[in-house]
């Protein structure tokens, strides 16, 4: 069952037919194989939504400006931090007559 989640997270939703006369080793081998890749493909999603999220509000910031070159080369971190400062609202600059 283990593996059948997996491999239907992955986009693969047929099982070899063969797998049933698999060793228990074989199965877990190919188990944490599969986990690996879901694990991949999660970051890989993760990442690629906060690199639209960073570019839409680049965007909206300023329309007629392109994305920086490395932003794609950023870490998922990176790009939060990135997002949040962008995110976040500009500080209101005291007015002249205040104190």
């Amino acid at each position: 069952r283990k593996v059948a989640a997996l491999s239907a997270q992955i986009g693969q939703p047929r099982l070899d037919m063969s797998i049933a006369a698999w060793s228990a080793e074989k199965l877990e081998a190919h188990a944490a194989s599969l986990a690996a890749r879901v694990a991949a493909a999660r970051a890989r999603k993760e990442k690629e939504e906060l690199l639209g999220k960073v570019e839409a509000a680049l965007w909206r910031k300023d329309r007629s400006a392109e994305p920086p070159m490395g932003l794609s080369t950023m870490s998922t971190s990176e790009l939060r931090e990135v997002l949040a400062a962008l995110e976040a609202p500009a500080a209101k600059a005291p007015k002249q007559g205040d104190p």
